[in-house]
């Protein structure tokens, strides 16, 4: 485990002044990973899988996620998911007959697993293993959690601030993706049953009821953090608070994943640009673009910069051999405005005459509208992008060339 996180260290640098330094620790970082799957090269390897053992998976995922080897980094998420699934994170009984300190770790590596899941599943487009909706489920669990000083040897005991601060973002960021379930996944992967000729699960009823879960513990909307609790909220819960790093991932992939629900809907047909509530209107992708610009402008920019460094993107070939990292914040952010951008489109199409009726993920890639060249939130993208990391990532080249001949923007 120690050599996977080693190398996982090595692999994101998270500065600027980091960057040239990137190349040469190549070599390095491929030898330790090479060395960590040797260590554990065994025929019973998961018979009894520990913690360590998950971890490890975990770390070469994100390492190679990172190396933009796609495949094998599914392999080593899949492998972590299905180690914790024998472990048996998912199920009630790996917590009862533990010490309370175990507790906490076996929680916080089961949210860990379900959030990049989830995650990672809406990215690739590949299914879950762990299913249903965790936070939801482990809740009586987690109002359980105590503080080491109240002695109680039944619940969780949280030892200091930074293990409290660190269970709050988890938990807020896995009540983030709980309505991401199997269901919602399958869907997503064009899996879903559509028996009769329409999906039997995702209509306009469940499409507000997901709307409505996606949106209900909302950072924004929700001044405390004790709507998460059903009872009232554990001593060590109240004087938990998040880092402007965890504020910021959290907020970003409220409007990504807000943002991913938008298209769901579309790809099934069921968005209209006269719908009355938010979860059904064509019109939302922009409402959720204006939203994230604001939420990015009250961020500072190295709260954005640091989030997701290693775990997502481009590999870009230098020349040397090396590789540069880019965020998934940013690829959440283009993911963002792009949809804005062909909503935007449709609305200039509409304006033209166009049939309602041809609204579809077709409709929409296909429209030849224009959008207007003082379009303050493509303008206001396009200055975001070229703000972090001094514009060294391949997102603001895409973005310029989706909407560059319309706003007046040479390719970047």
């Amino acid at each position: 485990m120690l050599l996977a996180l080693s190398a996982f260290s090595l692999i994101q640098p998270v500065r600027i002044s980091e960057w040239s330094s990137a190349s040469s620790r190549e070599n390095m970082v491929n030898f330790m990973l090479t060395e960590s799957v040797k260590m554990r090269a065994s025929v019973d390897f998961g018979e009894n899988p520990s913690l360590d053992a998950i971890l490890t998976s975990v770390f070469l995922f994100a390492c190679l996620f990172q190396k933009n080897q796609h495949n094998a980094a599914w392999f080593r998420l899949k492998e972590a998911v299905e180690l914790g699934s024998v472990f048996g994170l998912g199920r009630s009984d790996c917590y009862a007959s533990c010490e309370p300190e175990q507790k906490q770790q076996r929680l916080r590596i089961y949210y860990l697993l379900a959030v990049t899941e989830r995650a990672y599943a809406l990215e690739k487009k590949h299914p879950i293993t762990f299913l249903g909706h965790p936070s939801t489920e482990t809740r009586s669990l987690l109002e359980s959690v105590s503080t080491a000083a109240e002695g109680d040897d039944l619940g969780i005991v949280i030892h200091d601030e930074a293990e409290s601060n660190g269970m709050l973002g988890l938990l807020r960021l896995m009540t983030l993706f709980d309505p991401i379930d199997e269901n919602f996944v399958r869907c997503w992967n064009s899996q879903c049953d559509k028996t009769g000729g329409r999906c039997r699960f995702l209509d306009e009823q469940m499409a507000i009821a997901i709307y409505e879960s996606l949106t209900r513990h909302s950072i924004q909307n929700t001044g405390s953090h004790a709507s998460l609790f059903t009872n009232t909220p554990p001593s060590w819960f109240m004087s938990a608070t998040l880092k402007d790093t965890q504020i910021a991932d959290l907020m970003v992939n409220e409007q990504w994943l807000q943002n991913r629900f938008w298209n769901l809907c579309l790809s099934h047909k069921i968005l209209s640009p006269q719908a009355e509530h938010p979860a059904l209107q064509v019109f939302q992708a922009v409402t959720i673009a204006e939203n994230t610009l604001r939420v990015c402008a009250g961020l500072s920019l190295s709260s954005l910069e640091v989030h997701g460094v290693g775990l997502v993107s481009a590999r870009e070939n230098d020349g040397s051999g090396g590789f540069l990292a880019d965020g998934t914040q940013i690829e959440k952010l283009y993911c963002i405005v792009e949809s804005a951008v062909a909503a935007k489109r449709y609305s200039e199409s509409m304006s033209y005459g166009a049939q309602v009726a041809a609204l579809s993920p077709h409709a929409f890639n296909n429209t030849s509208a224009s959008l207007s060249p003082s379009d303050p939130l493509i303008h206001g993208f396009l200055d975001l992008f070229k703000k972090i990391r001094a514009g060294q990532h391949p997102f603001l080249s895409k973005l310029s060339a989706l909407v560059g001949p319309e706003m007046g923007v040479d390719g970047i």
